[in-house]
């Protein structure tokens, strides 16, 4: 199973990196990077910064729900921004405001591989 994460800061991308998780993490850099993966092989879940160049993550996860072989991938949007409504707005399932503890990510990690999309959305 595979968690694909789109994140700029490089220093979220090593956070993400390090973790000791049960399952493989792919890094992106940016939305449309991560739209193309998703699209090409999806992803068991995406977590995504709302904040990502060329597309954002609110953007990423509305064209995510918009495709047929994405629609109930879990997703989750991470900001520094108090962004929750409209990530909810935009479908995801999560929604968490950095910064965040690494216990954070795994818990997200953990509730997002046993979840379907949509499935009693959170944010």
């Amino acid at each position: 199973m595979s968690i694909l994460v789109a994140e700029r800061d490089p220093f979220w991308q090593r956070r993400w990196q390090v973790l000791e998780l049960p399952w493989t993490v792919e890094i992106v850099t940016d939305g449309v990077l991560a739209l193309e993966r998703a699209f090409r092989d999806p992803p068991a879940a995406v977590v995504c910064e709302a904040l990502l160049p060329l597309l954002d993550g609110l953007a990423l996860v509305r064209r995510l729900r918009a495709h047929p072989l994405t629609r109930k991938v879990p997703a989750a949007v991470v900001s520094s921004l108090p962004l929750a409504d409209r990530a909810r707005e935009a479908g995801a399932d999560f929604f968490l405001q950095k910064p965040l503890a690494d216990r954070d990510l795994r818990d997200l990690a953990r509730r997002l591989a046993t979840r379907r999309a949509g499935e009693g959305r959170d944010p």
